[in-house]
């Protein structure tokens, strides 16, 4: 998925199946990947997407404790 920065220690899971790509994080943090990716294709609960095209912003705001927040984009 390339280069990805994240503004808190946690445990980010990338799930790459082609062009698709899913991201699982299990902490609230900041995520910047940057590469570009061509959409957002899905977001879960607590996920806003901040940028996206020439690089991918995230924010991430935990809900209920335990629980894994998803993203799934298209990449480039």
């Amino acid at each position: 998925m390339g280069d990805l920065a994240v503004s808190a220690g946690a445990s980010v899971l990338v799930v790459r199946r082609g062009r698709p790509a899913g991201l699982r994080v299990s902490e609230s943090l900041e995520i910047v990947r940057g590469r570009p990716v061509r959409a957002v294709a899905r977001t879960g609960d607590g996920v806003e997407v901040l940028s996206a095209g020439r690089c991918l912003g995230l924010r991430v705001t935990l809900g209920m404790a335990c629980a894994s927040h998803e993203c799934e984009v298209a990449l480039r």
